[in-house]
């Protein structure tokens, strides 16, 4: 699934009409209502930025990989907290819903919109924007 996905987002395997400059998708990462963070994909490549209500707080630190609440970080691949949201398609669930919503196994978008609000592995809430 991971290879799919990135092949993707690469432009192998359905993106060569994505205008790259244009925001595809963006959400908001919650913590217990707190705004912690923006992320966007603009069809090429993810952005992760910390919001000022975080900024302002000091009650919860920085995430390890983004140490630098001023930065605005940017990757051509998607983090690994991202894709640990996501459950397996081979799921007998999840391929019902995949197939029942019209979604791809790699379109991972999509994905997130659909599965990505909530993991067991993290307290923040993911919420399309």
């Amino acid at each position: 699934m991971i290879e799919a996905i990135m092949r993707r987002l690469k432009g192998d395997a359905g993106l060569d009409n994505v205008d790259n400059g244009s925001v595809q998708a963006r959400w908001t990462l919650l913590y217990g209502g707190l705004s912690v963070a923006k992320l966007q994909f603009d069809g090429n490549s993810w952005s992760f930025e910390y919001t000022d209500e975080f900024k302002a707080q000091s009650v919860l630190k920085p995430f390890p990989d983004f140490p630098q609440v001023e930065l605005k970080y940017t990757s051509q691949e998607p983090w690994a907290f991202l894709l640990s949201r996501l459950p397996s398609p081979s799921r007998a669930d999840i391929s019902k819903i995949l197939l029942q919503e019209g979604i791809e196994s790699d379109d991972l978008v999509s994905l997130l919109n659909q599965f990505g609000r909530h993991s067991v592995s993290s307290p923040f809430e993911l919420i399309a924007a």
